[in-house]
């Protein structure tokens, strides 16, 4: 009996192999760019709110795809000519990105910075778009760059952006924009609307390095910090000090200021209790508290003729309430006091929102 293999049968084995091989290395592939695209999507919403206080509309941004890809095969999809901002992360990780984005979404982005809301067609892409796209994606970058700082703990921070006018025709080259487009990259594509004037997709490549960088950094433990017991002591009893007996009058003094008691309505518990759900499990999640003074709309003409002395009037007038935000929610009103040389605020109505927890 023969127990050699035929060629066939050893060609047949070795192919096996090779395709065994080739599905590893494939669901490797799929793994590493699904945890990128979870990483990138944590700082979606930082990214989305800033673009809403940039643009005064709604908006949202949404991982659609992320793919490993090249040059010829990004160019192959974008739109002619596309505007390219470059940017970079420093600190605790480096490596170069790049936003593309479409002409007519670029003509959009900028009227709305202007106050407008119809880009004409026949307007060609010039300085002032790429000013105003570089002045968005600035404070977009700088965001993302904070929520990842947040989440690895550890120090990031984005240079301010290089933008420029892209021509897909072979024109523009890889090296043009940023070296590391010439190699293999991660791009990956946004869903963007702003509104309901803007409905498109975005596309950003990022060097390969600063992924696996980016990957490393957050495999690590990120779970939130406890808070220190001597700062909660510390802060306790800073609050201690300032409380007030009740047998004191309706109003006292502090420094030169008069502050009075502020009156406020007793809660109803059991009402508080049906909406209290499992909120305990998100206690001691941080929440930004902001204090708006007022706002007001001014041309990109206006706020280049700002110089010292200039005054800029607000929607607010003089005396009113002003609101306090929590996430950039209004949850409450108030009016100014002073208090051992520091703004505060007494707070004087509180919002009704079953929406706000």
């Amino acid at each position: 009996m023969n127990d050699m293999l035929s060629q066939d049968e050893i060609n047949a084995l070795l192919n096996g192999i090779d395709e065994e091989e080739k599905s590893i290395e494939e669901n490797g592939k799929n793994e590493y760019l699904d945890k990128f695209a979870e990483i990138v999507s944590v700082s979606l919403s930082t990214a989305s709110t800033t673009l809403y206080s940039m643009l005064g509309k709604k908006a949202s941004i949404e991982v659609k795809d992320t793919i490993m890809t090249n040059w010829d095969s990004l160019v192959s999809k974008l739109s002619n000519p596309s505007v390219a901002i470059q940017s970079r992360y420093e600190g605790a990780v480096l490596g170069d990105y790049v936003i593309f984005l479409d002409e007519y979404d670029s003509k959009k982005i900028t009227d709305l910075v202007m106050g407008e809301e119809s880009p004409e067609e026949e307007v060609e892409i010039g300085e002032l778009h790429l000013s105003a796209v570089k002045e968005v994606f600035n404070q977009v970058i700088e965001s993302k760059a904070a929520s990842i700082s947040k989440e690895i703990r550890e120090k990031v921070m984005s240079t301010e952006s290089n933008t420029m006018l892209v021509d897909t025709s072979e024109k523009t080259k890889c090296e043009d924009i940023a070296d590391f487009l010439c190699d293999e990259f991660v791009e990956v594509s946004f869903q963007l609307k702003v509104g309901e004037l803007l409905d498109s997709v975005a596309v950003v490549a990022y060097q390969q390095s600063l992924v696996d960088e980016l990957l490393d950094k957050y495999s690590k433990d990120s779970s939130p910090k406890p808070v220190e017991e001597e700062t909660v002591s510390e802060v306790s009893q800073a609050y201690e000090e300032k409380s007030v007996d009740t047998s004191m009058n309706n109003s006292f003094q502090t420094g030169n200021v008069e502050v009075q008691r502020a009156e406020f309505k007793t809660f109803d518990a059991t009402s508080y209790a049906k909406g209290q759900g499992n909120i305990d499990l998100i206690m001691d999640v941080p929440l930004n508290v902001s204090v708006e003074l007022g706002r007001t709309n001014r041309s990109i003409k206006e706020i280049l003729e700002f110089s010292p002395g200039t005054i800029i009037e607000l929607d607010k007038i003089a005396g009113e309430p002003i609101d306090v935000l929590v996430n950039g929610k209004v949850v409450a009103r108030g009016e100014v006091v002073v208090i051992a040389e520091n703004f505060s605020i007494r707070l004087t109505e509180i919002i009704k929102n079953n929406n706000i927890l």
